[in-house]
């Protein structure tokens, strides 16, 4: 096993969940079906983004006591609308390791899959994407493979210079919706790091036929609020709206601890 793979510097998985019960459960049974190797590797952060009820009460008693790998639950305490980017910067922040991967809760690496992630050589100047295989009763849609803008691997060093997620584009504030995985990629080559797409690695991404209504779904989003967020984000790009890195204005706290025995 060479050095500089991340079976040797470890991985940091960043999961945001907001009431999403059937996801979490499809991750729970796929994370049970990883190697020894990658079980023993990565360290699984799931950010319960203020879900009712809570995440912590998706996992059964019976559930708990077959956990073998390693699992920690952070839970924002407000419930503040389109919160993904200041989950993932909790996440982030709560992590253990140099290395971070993100991801969404309808995506996820099968058990050959991760193992693969974790065979990588990697290169801290490169921030890696992944094409995605869809899972879905619909035709039309498993015909898209193109690599997911919300599935990034990545080394701190690039998340830190970059300034992390701007949470200005949290909807409790913008009243919009996304561009913050936007305004992210678009910045990484701003500071001299490369995108890589990983074409052999892939991401299997369940879609709401499988696992339920996105919250896109569930709250009605529509053209007028995700033009809020585009909005913003050209000002950005623009210089006329200041990058924010004041990140994490919202309570939170450790919420459980699942340790690999």
């Amino acid at each position: 096993m060479k050095n500089n793979t991340l079976y040797n510097f470890g991985l940091s998985l960043v999961h945001p969940f907001y009431n999403e019960p059937k996801r979490f459960e499809v991750q729970f049974e796929n994370w049970k079906n990883w190697s020894d190797e990658a079980k023993s590797v990565v360290q699984i952060i799931v950010v319960d983004d203020c879900s009712n009820p809570p995440v912590s009460s998706y996992l059964r008693p019976s559930q708990q006591k077959r956990i073998d790998f390693n699992l920690k639950c952070y839970r924002v305490k407000q419930d503040l609308k389109y919160n993904t980017p200041g989950a993932l910067n909790l996440g982030i922040h709560c992590s253990t390791t140099n290395w971070i991967l993100i991801m969404d809760s309808d995506c996820l690496f099968e058990s050959s899959m991760i193992d693969k992630v974790l065979s990588l050589e990697v290169d801290p100047t490169c921030v890696y994407f992944f094409p995605r295989k869809r899972v879905t009763t619909d035709e039309n849609q498993k015909k898209n493979t193109r690599f997911l803008p919300c599935t990034l691997l990545f080394h701190k060093n690039v998340y830190d210079i970059i300034g992390g997620f701007d949470e200005d584009f949290t909807g409790e504030r913008s009243g919009g919706y996304g561009f913050f995985d936007n305004d992210f990629t678009n910045r990484i080559p701003e500071f001299g790091f490369q995108r890589k797409i990983l074409e052999d690695i892939i991401v299997t991404e369940y879609m709401e036929s499988i696992v339920g209504p996105n919250i896109q779904q569930k709250t009605g989003v529509k053209g007028k609020i995700l033009a809020l967020n585009r909005i913003l984000w050209y000002k950005k790009l623009r210089g006329e709206f200041p990058r924010n890195r004041d990140h994490l204005r919202f309570e939170w706290e450790e919420s459980f601890k699942y340790e690999r025995w």
